[in-house]
């Protein structure tokens, strides 16, 4: 068994934008009910073996009307009013000039299980 999922910071940046500017558009990653912090722990008693094995990455986003564009297909996303897509474009910009990217974490992985003979 091949079971990819995230850690609980994946995206982390994105998710504190989108809480200061839309804070009621905030959704949860669900990685509490399977990611990479508890996959081990649930896949250990199935398998006779199970590794994690973790993708490090990140994202170094030099636009801003991509990432808005992104938040806006979230759940919930529909609901975001202009002004705030407005103040979101504005902070993603000014990080942009002042540092280059608006740099966001990509905490992914997958467990690869093995079964027993």
């Amino acid at each position: 068994l091949y079971a990819a999922t995230n850690g609980e910071r994946h995206m982390w940046e994105l998710d504190d934008l989108i809480r200061a500017h839309a804070p009621e558009l905030v959704t949860t990653n669900n990685t509490d009910r399977f990611g990479l912090e508890n996959g081990l722990a649930q896949l250990t008693p199935w398998f006779a073996a199970v590794e994690r094995h973790d993708y490090p990455d990140r994202l170094a986003v030099t636009a801003a009307e991509p990432l808005l564009a992104y938040a806006l297909s979230m759940p919930g996303g529909e609901r975001l009013t202009e002004a705030q897509s407005d103040r979101m474009r504005r902070t993603v910009a000014d990080t942009i000039a002042r540092t280059g990217a608006f740099r966001v974490t990509k905490e992914a992985g997958m467990f690869r299980c093995l079964a027993g003979e």
